[in-house]
């Protein structure tokens, strides 16, 4: 591509198809938001659909393609400015001289939406895994290391949910997958250095210089669990170089945590309140300080074992 395409706020759907993209996946969905991505570049539509494939609808790459609702990355040229351009639809999203700013905002966009369209589920911030049948729910803000714990459960014989988003069903209380690929930030490497992706060079070197993307399923070919009723809530919070500890929390304070950690509460008012409650009440109840991932794994492994 070079510097001649243009690339306003808005963009016609037609001005889009009728560029000639090197790569197209999908249809993929995010909860209930279905998207396909293409882009000019071959090796990044390769990594992108990849990276996507845990939410490809019916496992069909490339087929079923409704651009209204793609992701479009254009690669201007190197000699352009602001080389990289994201569109979703028509909207720009992103203009910008950094390929990892494209691909994070991208997958931003994807979360985002997938939280959006959720409302038929009470939505919790948290990371979820299934140990022996029941679903564990890691109710915490940004920053509380819910993706390296969930990695490291997934290592160590834990079934994925989500790292991002507890979506729990109102009628049946069962947590379903939204089971990206896990984001794994910089801080995390060293201790998860036996995760780190086969990934082209060069797409490393242009698009990944911060973030890793991990399918679970690189992990053990099982490792996405299906729909589990809830039997563990714990907060978690890492601290750097603090002793790893459980200690008890009440069900009062787990209805606490997941609200203040929710979503969309707020759609779901008083109704929202009682599912997070019989979640609370049908689980154990704990806090985590995690200052080393091994030990908090053992710890787990011991308490979600019983």
């Amino acid at each position: 591509m070079t510097s001649v395409i243009r690339t306003p706020p808005v963009l016609s759907t037609a001005r889009l198809d009728a560029l000639p993209w090197a790569h197209a996946s999908g249809p993929f969905r995010a909860i209930a938001h279905d998207f396909v991505v293409r882009t000019c570049d071959p090796a990044l539509g390769e990594y992108l659909g990849a990276v996507l494939d845990p939410l490809s609808v019916d496992g069909q790459a490339g087929d079923g393609l409704d651009t209204s609702r793609a992701y479009s990355v254009l690669d201007r040229g190197d000699a352009t400015k602001n080389r990289y351009a994201l569109y979703f639809g028509r909207e720009r999203l992103a203009l910008t001289p950094s390929g990892s700013f494209v691909v994070a905002t991208l997958l931003w966009h994807v979360n985002r939406r997938a939280v959006e369209s959720g409302d038929g589920y009470v939505l919790v911030h948290a990371g979820a895994v299934e140990w022996d049948g029941r679903a564990v729910l890691f109710p915490a803000p940004m920053e509380s290391g819910k993706t390296t714990l969930v990695a490291g459960l997934v290592r160590a014989g834990a079934r994925y949910l989500s790292d991002e988003a507890a979506a729990i069903d109102p009628e049946t209380l069962r947590v379903h997958p939204f089971p990206k690929s896990l984001t794994v930030g910089a801080g995390s490497w060293e201790v998860l250095a036996d995760l780190t992706p086969d990934v082209d060079p060069e797409v490393t070197r242009r698009y990944l210089l911060t973030e890793w993307h991990v399918d679970a399923r690189t992990i053990r070919p099982d490792a996405i669990a299906p729909p589990t009723a809830p039997a563990f809530v714990i907060a978690p919070r890492y601290e750097r170089d603090a002793g790893t500890a459980l200690s008890p929390m009440t069900r009062a304070q787990a209805v606490m945590e997941m609200g203040q950690n929710s979503f969309n509460l707020s759609h779901h008012g008083r109704r929202g309140v009682e599912v997070l409650a019989m979640v609370a009440r049908r689980s154990t109840c704990h806090r985590l300080v995690v200052g080393d991932l091994d030990v908090a794994c053992a710890l787990l492994r011991d308490v979600l074992s019983t």
